[in-house]
């Protein structure tokens, strides 16, 4: 009897265990199911929503400008919205038609509009539905206009076929009136095509897929059958009517899994999964468990029949144990010890307990820890993320120094037992929770709410306790660390830049020991900044010291020639000195040009030991440009025990090998590093030939991936990798690949033609067409007019004529000249001297008053100003561009801000105390500083009421990532502050964005009415946006005013506060304290 209790507790025990992972496997692929639908009906619903938006903006447009019914009243309207209309339009996606119909019982002579969209010539009106002879109260016929009219609400009709076009749409309808009064119904009409495309994105496993119906059960969309060629419409299956949210079903004899979640126009959208392909994951898991558990039983099997007397109350214990794992209690704990079989069996099966527990461990935690120093890997530091938001965390990355010289001289176990020790060593320092392995000898720590004092006596623990390498040395490493509240986890993506950048300023400041085995000790380089004489004569004097002293481009692998007249010449390859074929695997040179700091190796070659230090530099040109080179400085001896490079082995290897060291892998296309050696052999070798330099660079690539995932991009790179081959090939050039989404293309001038370039942008633009993203290339050409300026040069100002069009859909192609040429050197000027003009206050601060229509002054907007110190100004549109394309604009922003903040305080408890002061906000300063905390300190600090302090956000930022734009608008607003929306009207200003972002002060610019032809329609719209912003509780100042008449009709559309060069243009702080001394 006891042995058939413990048999079946032992079948029960193995029943659950295996019971539990299929539960875990379910468990996973249902929230898989659900990630995927709430995703799928984000996007759709954005869509919806954004469709919804446009039309019901229009309805409220309508109802402000109606001012009678007459027909020629109405007519005039009719002009007026159509107008509008065609401006929202263009800014949401799919539209088919838009429409304005009139109901009969208002007009039968004013019909409406009805607007088509042509592929050739945009939208097109037709002449619209005649009405006239329906009853528009029966809503059986004619719904898209009746059913509004009768629910006097927005409606959604399901897809149908329209009679003019032949063509599938959804259509989103909604009635208007007019003092009360039922007018007639506005709506737009999108592509079936669009919302089905979002659809067939979303797929799982081999044959997971997402479909949509509606509340009835009718299938509106299925990516596997065409319900519009069906003559009855499908129903979906009768379980998936079900309100539970995860469904079990089957369809076709195939047992399925669905999820279905509620779309905002009243349809379902579904995903669903074979079971058997969610099964797959954890059967092998199950027959792995299930055999432990067998071979377990019959051992427990043999001992119970052998000792049946002693172990019945041990056995009960041990049933209860499997009861509770049965539970998923795995902490379970045995007490019988004794050294019989009953032991023995107690033993086992709590070993099996504890395999169980680290095999479940294992399970959840082996993706997220680096298998080498046991703390955590980059994945974790994503599951980690949310973990520190709210908190104010120090980001600190660590790099070890020399790494690869351990690796090459100790060999790779003692590379891996340092690396093991480095993490040991943070983990003990800071908690193996806030621990990270960033990749190869690069370790990341977060640490939150630690105070600088603790985290310095951290520092130093970790410089006393460093690693020692095989008992000589200590392991010695470079450190940089950043401190922030973390708001989101793009700030925590950008503060672990920055630590990375300060790492790497650690290492240039790092002072290197003498090598072992030189002659020399490493020069003493007085300046990272050199004229061509400046070089020539520091190489001289090294020439003294060391059997060779040169300047090289590590990118291009050749050896710089400095010419007399400050001009500089490529010549040979720079490896040719060891009588190599290619480019040295492990480049010291190139290491430094990356790094930024002094590298050195040691080569073998024919019974010599070739020692090499490299030193990076900034070669400055006669012409101003400066690019990057590394100074060489080269010994050679008979022996050494540095352990060095074989170079004669290293040039044995198969073509394959050769093939893949010099092309990228995806695409075929050279490697950069082999891009830039061949190119500058090309242009050598054929100098009878001019040439021009194409780099190409796809517009908002990372939606690619983002949308439509990795594999998807990997494609668009390979197609259009093998477009630019075909130009090059035939043309006898050379096509490489830089990185990411960026190639560049080395052809013959006489072989160039523009419609190449224009025709491989359309056949992208063609081959990678959604409903939601659109593929959109750029090409830069640089006519090469100085063939000895390094290629990475040549590439550099073909980028430069490029990012002139790169946010303009409407070009494709630009050409690098001389006033970008001006730029580039203007660019360099700005950066190599931004960071001493801040600090020296060469920055000043000007005001421009913001004012009434009567002059009376409200506050001031302030403005930067660059006076250096010979008393020359630089002009604002030649650094903040330039500012906010490097990241340093948060730099002079919060410079400005503290310096308004400051003005504030001044002027308290005095006759300009009720000024307030306006302050720009870059969108790049969301993602390198906490904006809310360093505003709230600001006024804390100084003082002054945080409604004096305005913050202006352009709307290009606000449009650029408006959930993020709105969480911190959010919380500035919580802290009292004022946001004004800045410059509404110089771009593509959509009038729903009005109601999405939750803003205090719309700034239109006076752009808004320059751009529009008709002056009588533009002065309707600026009205219409001043009403708007007036019932959403806005107040409205618009800038750029100039003349006496532009005001006068400014007042009359309703606009009461201005700005502009009819009052003052911005002046020092000093003349507008005189000029203006007290508000109202």
């Amino acid at each position: 009897m006891t042995v058939c209790v413990i048999v079946i507790a032992m079948v029960i025990a193995t029943v659950l265990g295996v019971t539990a992972i299929r539960n875990i496997g379910n468990h996973d692929a249902e929230q898989t199911l659900l990630l995927l639908c709430e995703t799928g009906q984000k996007d759709l619903n954005y869509y919806f929503q954004n469709v919804e938006g446009s039309v019901e903006t229009v309805a409220s447009y309508v109802e402000s400008d109606l001012d009678g019914l007459d027909d020629e009243k109405l007519q005039a309207h009719m002009d007026r919205v159509s107008d509008v209309f065609q401006k929202l339009v263009y800014n949401t996606n799919g539209v088919l038609t838009y429409y304005y119909r009139i109901d009969p019982e208002v007009s039968r002579n004013v019909k409406g509009f009805w607007y088509v969209h042509s592929d050739d010539n945009g939208f097109q009106e037709h002449e619209v539905t005649d009405i006239n002879d329906y009853d528009t109260n029966d809503t059986s016929a004619l719904v898209w206009f009746t059913v509004p009219k009768a629910t006097g609400e927005g409606v959604w009709q399901p897809p149908y076929i329209t009679e003019n076009l032949g063509a599938r749409v959804i259509s989103y309808n909604v009635p208007v009136y007019y003092e009360g009064q039922f007018i007639g119904v506005i709506g737009i009409e999108i592509d079936y095509s669009t919302m089905a495309e979002v659809v067939n994105h979303i797929t799982l496993y081999d044959n997971g897929y997402a479909f949509l119906n509606d509340a009835e059960g009718n299938i509106i969309y299925h990516p596997r059958m065409d319900v519009t060629t069906m003559e009855t419409q499908p129903k979906v299956p009768s379980g998936l009517l079900s309100n539970d949210k995860f469904i079990l079903y089957s369809f076709d004899g195939v047992e399925k899994q669905a999820v279905w979640l509620p779309l905002s126009n009243g349809m379902r959208l579904n995903v669903t999964v074979p079971v058997r392909e969610i099964n797959a994951a954890w059967h092998k898991w199950n027959a792995e468990i299930a055999i432990t558990f067998a071979v377990l039983l019959a051992v427990f099997i043999v001992l119970i029949m052998s000792f049946v007397g002693r172990i019945t109350n041990p056995l009960r214990k041990l049933t209860k144990a499997a009861e509770q794992i049965s539970e998923g209690y795995y902490d379970t704990e045995l007490d019988y010890d004794k050294k019989d079989e009953v032991g023995v069996l107690t033993a086992s099966f709590k070993k099996l307990i504890m395999n169980l527990n680290v095999y479940i461990k294992n399970l959840n935690d082996m993706a997220y820890i680096d298998a080498l120093t046991g703390i955590g890997n980059r994945l974790s530091l994503r599951r980690d993320y949310d973990a520190y938001l709210g908190k104010e965390v120090t980001v600190m990355m660590m790099d070890l120094n020399d790494f690869k010289l351990i690796n090459d001289s100790r060999g790779h176990d003692e590379g891996d037992r340092i690396l093991k020790e480095v993490g040991k060593l943070l983990a003990n320092t800071f908690g193996v929770e806030h621990c990270y392995r960033y990749g190869g000898d690069e370790f990341l720590v977060i640490v939150p709410e630690i105070s600088n004092t603790e985290f310095q006596e951290k520092l130093e623990y970790l410089k006393q306790n460093k690693p020692i390498i095989e008992d000589t040395a200590s392991a010695d490493f470079s450190i940089g660390y950043v401190r922030a509240t973390l708001s989101d986890s793009d700030i925590l993506r950008t503060l672990i830049s920055r630590a990375d950048e300060k790492m790497y300023e650690a290492k240039r400041d790092r002072n290197r020991a003498s090598a072992s085995g030189r002659r020399n000790t490493q020069p003493q380089m007085k300046a990272t900044e050199y004229t061509v004489e400046e070089l020539k004569t520091f190489l001289k004097e090294m020439s003294e010291r060391y059997a060779l002293a040169r300047v090289v481009d590590p990118i291009e692998c050749r050896i710089i020639e400095l010419q007399d007249d400050g001009k500089i010449n490529m010549n040979e390859s720079c490896y040719g000195i060891w009588n190599a074929e290619q480019k040295c695997i492990n480049c010291s040179s190139a290491l430094a040009c990356k790094t930024g700091c002094h590298q050195e190796k040691a080569e073998h070659f024919k019974d010599n030991y070739y020692f090499v230090q490299s030193n990076p530099v900034k070669l400055k040109l006669s012409n101003g440009s400066v690019y990057d080179a590394v100074v060489e400085l080269v010994n050679v001896e008979k022996e050494s025990e540095v352990a060095v490079n074989n170079r004669e082995a290293e040039n044995v290897g198969t073509r394959a090998a050769h093939y893949l060291a010099h092309h990228d892998s995806l695409t075929n296309a050279l490697n950069a590093d082999s891009f830039y050696e061949l190119a500058r052999g090309m242009i050598k070798n054929r100098s009878d030939k001019s040439w021009v330099m194409i780099t190409s660079n796809i517009m908002n690539f990372r939606l690619v991936n983002t949308l439509f995932g990795d594999q998807k991009g990997n494609e668009v790179l390979a197609k259009t990798a093998a477009l630019l081959r075909e130009i090059s090939e035939s043309s006898r050039g050379l096509c490489g690949r830089l990185g990411s989404d960026q190639f560049a293309v080395l052809i013959p001038k006489n072989k160039y033609r523009e419609e190449h370039l224009s025709n491989i942008a359309q056949t992208l633009s063609d081959n990678y067409n959604s409903g939601i993203y659109t593929l959109h290339i750029h090409f830069g050409v640089y006519e090469i007019d100085d063939p000895s300026i390094p290629v990475s040069v040549m590439c550099g100002r073909a980028n430069s004529a490029l990012r002139t069009i790169r946010e303009d859909l409407s070009k494709t192609v630009a050409y690098f000249d001389d006033a970008i040429l001006q730029k580039i050197l203007l660019e360099q000027t700005v950066l190599g001297s931004f960071e001493e003009a801040l600090s020296s206050g060469q920055f000043k601060m000007y005001l421009q008053p913001l004012v009434r229509k009567d002059g009376s002054v409200l506050g001031a907007e302030a403005l930067a100003r660059w006076y250096r110190p010979d008393g020359t100004m630089v002009m604002p549109g030649d650094f903040i561009e330039t500012l906010e394309t490097a990241g340093l604009i948060h730099k002079l922003d919060r410079y400005m801000w503290e310096l308004a903040a400051k003005q504030l305080s001044l002027w308290k408890e005095t006759e300009r105390q009720n000024f307030f002061i306006s302050v720009n906000v870059s969108a790049k300063d969301f993602y390198s500083i906490d904006v809310v905390d360093v505003m709230t300190k600001l006024v804390e600090k100084y003082g002054v009421d945080s409604r004096m302090l305005r913050l202006e956000i352009t709307e290009t930022a606000l449009l650029g990532n408006p959930d993020k734009c709105d969480s911190i608008i959010s919380g500035l607003r919580q802290k009292g502050f004022l946001v004004e929306i800045d410059d509404f009207g110089k771009d593509n200003s959509t009038l729903s964005f009005l109601k999405d972002i939750k803003a205090d002060v719309l700034k239109i610019d006076m752009s808004f009415l320059h751009e529009i032809k008709d002056r009588e329609r533009s002065r309707i719209i600026l009205k219409s946006v001043i009403s708007m912003a007036d019932s959403l509780g806005m107040d409205v100042i618009t800038e750029g005013v100039e003349t006496e008449q532009q005001l006068l009709s400014l007042s009359a559309m309703g606009c009461n506060h201005f700005q502009g060069y009819f009052f003052s243009r911005p002046i020092p702080v000093d003349e507008f304290e005189m000029k203006y001394s007290s508000v109202d």
